[in-house]
C-alpha cells in the first residue's frame, strides 16, 4: 500500500506515523520482479513506495519475490535487480529482507544461483552481480560446462534485456 505521504514527502497526519514498536513490512506481490523496487520502468503500485515509508519509520522489513509463480520452470533472471533493490533497503535503513523463491521445488538450479548471489550482495553489497552468477556456475556445473551455461544465460538475459526496453516484462 502506499505510504500516506504528500507530494514533499511530508506526513499527511501526525496519526500516520508508525510507533516506535510498530513495524511496516512491505510486499511487493504485484510488482515487477525484473526491476528493482525504485527502477523508473517499475509498475506504479511499487515503485518509490517503499522509500516513502523510508521517510515514516525505520523500522522497515520487506518480502521480495524471486520466481514467475505462474510458471515455475520459465527463467525470469532477476538477479540484475538485487543489488539496487538491496543499496535502496540498506540506504533507508531496511532491517529485515526475505527474498522469497521456489521453494517447493527443489530441483530449479536457477533458483540456487538466486540464492548465492543475494547471499553474497548481503555480506558484501558492492559485489559485481555477473562475477557472482559466473562464480556459483563454475562451482555448480564445473570447469567443462562453464563456459557453456555462462553463455547460456548471457544469452537469455541479452533477450530478457531486449524484450524489457520494448514491453515492460
Amino acid at each position: 500500500e502506499f505510504a500516506p505521504i504528500d507530494s514533499d514527502g511530508n506526513p499527511l497526519s501526525p496519526t500516520v506515523i508508525p510507533r516506535e514498536n510498530v513495524y511496516i513490512r512491505y510486499a511487493p506481490i504485484h510488482g515487477i520482479q525484473y526491476y528493482s523496487l525504485n527502477d523508473e520502468r517499475q509498475d506504479a503500485e511499487t515503485r518509490g513506495v517503499y522509500s516513502d515509508w523510508g521517510k515514516l519509520t525505520d523500522n522497515l522489513m520487506v518480502w521480495t519475490y524471486h520466481a514467475y509463480y505462474a510458471e515455475y520452470f520459465w527463467y525470469l533472471p532477476t538477479i540484475q535487480a538485487m543489488k539496487d533493490t538491496l543499496l535502496l533497503l540498506k540506504e533507508v535503513g531496511t532491517e529485515y529482507e526475505f527474498a522469497q523463491g521456489c521453494y517447493e521445488d527443489n530441483g530449479i538450479y536457477e533458483q540456487w544461483i538466486e540464492s548465492y548471489v543475494f547471499s553474497k550482495l548481503c555480506w558484501d553489497i558492492e559485489a559485481d552481480v555477473e562475477d557472482l552468477r559466473n562464480e556459483f556456475v563454475y562451482y555448480y556445473f564445473g570447469e567443462d560446462a562453464y563456459e557453456y551455461v555462462v553463455e547460456f544465460h548471457n544469452r537469455v538475459e541479452d533477450r530478457y534485456s531486449l524484450m524489457s526496453m520494448d514491453t515492460n516484462i
